[in-house]
């Protein structure tokens, strides 16, 4: 049974991190309409090869993105070559959470 240690909840996006996967979800009108309802993407942690968090510079969200193996750079049409299926954008109002996710699967992996 997985254990729920945090959430990043964007505008684009939420993660959900389990002490042994990590679980993206795409939740609200503009990401429906950008990544339509394909469902929640879960990735088992000790399948992760690397993490890449971007912090948000003024007037530009930032991403957190997840590599794994067989992951492919999937990216709707009109969203930004840092927001494929496998990240989120993350505002500055998370950009705190976002690198604690990061620091903790970088631990684990």
């Amino acid at each position: 049974m997985s254990t729920f240690l945090m959430k990043l909840d964007d505008i684009l996006g939420q993660v959900a991190l389990y002490d042994d996967k990590v679980v993206i979800s795409r939740s609200g009108l503009l990401a429906i309409s950008l990544y339509g309802t394909t469902g929640d993407k879960t990735i088992p942690i000790n399948q992760i090869t690397a993490v890449e968090f971007r912090d948000p510079k003024f007037l530009i969200d930032g991403y957190l993105k997840f590599y794994y193996l067989g992951s492919t750079e999937k990216t709707p049409p009109g969203v930004s070559k840092h927001a494929p299926e496998n990240a989120v954008s993350v505002s500055p109002k998370n950009s705190k959470i976002a690198r604690e996710i990061k620091y903790y699967i970088e631990k684990c992996i």
